[in-house]
Order: structure tokens, then sequence, then C-alpha cells
């Protein structure tokens, strides 16, 4: 019933109160969709002007785009903090399943937060773009650097010690080669027009959107 739902874009309720209790498996995965969902709306709040300036004016990428495709930003360890203490108290006894998201790892004591979690994101300091599965559900995040310099410039050293993009771990809900940027929102477009068009970043993806070329998808790194 859930499958077909959701695959014509009717949304079930869930009484959450009893997954949260329980440790299978399905019922765990569904935990972790909507906390995958609340970490994007935190990302979401964590966007400035400085960021959005950066998205408009140096990679020609529209305010609506930002909004369509919920772009984010990951700051420091401090709203790390601040992240984990809001699904804390929505999660509780739960928290730890920040550990099956891709997204978060252990950390040490410089990093412990005050109830004792010790977490840490993996892409702190970039900006955030949700990776969606086929139905719409946030399922994963790539991140990517922001850059003063030209893509082309040859002599960003400090650039070559980090990768310009970086995305989740697998997890529960998330296989980075079973899924794709932008799918839930080339499939209707791409089964009219009985093609795709594959092109290989973030970026690149949402400036085709915008051209109007909405079949256009995006595979999740080299891999």
């Amino acid at each position: 019933m859930r499958f077909v739902a959701e695959s014509v874009g009717i949304i079930l309720e869930d009484d959450y109160n009893l997954i949260r209790n329980s440790s299978n498996f399905k019922e765990k995965r569904e935990l972790l969709y909507e906390m995958m969902e609340d970490i994007c709306k935190f990302f979401e709040t964590n966007l400035t002007d400085e960021i959005i300036n950066y998205l408009i004016i140096k990679r020609g990428i529209t305010e609506e785009s930002i909004k369509k495709f919920r772009l984010g930003f990951s700051q420091s360890f401090q709203k790390d903090d601040e992240l984990i203490e809001i699904l804390n108290k929505k999660y509780n006894k739960n928290i730890n399943l920040l550990l099956d998201s891709g997204l978060f790892r252990k950390a040490f004591n410089q990093n412990r937060n005050s109830n004792g979690n010790r977490f840490y994101n993996l892409l702190h300091g970039r900006i955030i773009f949700p990776i969606f599965d086929k139905f719409g559900r946030v399922i994963a995040f790539g991140g990517r650097v922001i850059e003063n310099k030209s893509d082309n410039d040859e002599n960003k050293n400090d650039e070559k010690k980090v990768a310009k993009y970086l995305n989740c771990g697998d997890s529960l809900i998330f296989k980075k080669s079973e899924n794709l940027y932008c799918e839930n929102f080339a499939r209707q477009k791409a089964k009219i027009e009985n093609f795709t068009i594959i092109v290989e970043g973030y970026l690149d993806c949402l400036q085709m959107h915008q051209a109007g070329l909405m079949n256009t998808i995006a595979p999740l790194g080299t891999a």
C-alpha cells in the first residue's frame, strides 16, 4: 500500500511513537527518513546571504532553484551541537541513528556536545545539496566547497588537499551506486522525452534544469 501510494504522490500518515520505540529494521529506515528531513531543514536555515550571493553571482543558480532543490549550508562544530541538541530532543534514545545516516561520525572529546553525544558531520564548510529518492524523500547529502577563484585556476594549492565534492556514505536508506541526483525531478520529463541527459556535478545539473532540460540527472561521485 505504501509503495503504490508513494508512487502516485500520496502521503500516508504514520504514528512515529511506536516506531521510535522499535528496533525493527524497516521501522528504523522510516525514522531515518524523518530525521534526514529535519537535518535538511536545519541546513536550509543556515544558508546565509553570503552563500546565496555566491550561488547566484558566481554559479548562476537562481533563487527559485535554491528553494526548489533545497540547497543549504553546513557551518561549524558549534552548529553541529545545535543540530544534535534539536535532534536529541525529538529522537532521544534513537539519536544514534545519526551514525546510520552516512553523514555523521563518532567524534572525540573536543567535539562532545552537552548531552555527551560525540558526533561530527562530514560536510563542514560546504554548500549542501540534498539528495532525494525517486519519491522526493531526503536520503543523503552532497557538499561542495566554496571557491574564491575560478574552477580552472591551476594554482589552487589549498584546494588540492580538499575534495571539491563530497557525499554522505552509504546508509540504511541510501546507496550511492543505486541513486542519481535530481532523479525525482527528472523522471516525468524523461518519460516524455524517452531519454535522459547525464552531467557530472550538482551545479551542472541545476543549470541544465534552469535551462529547461529537466530530464537531466547526475551520478553521485566518480564511482
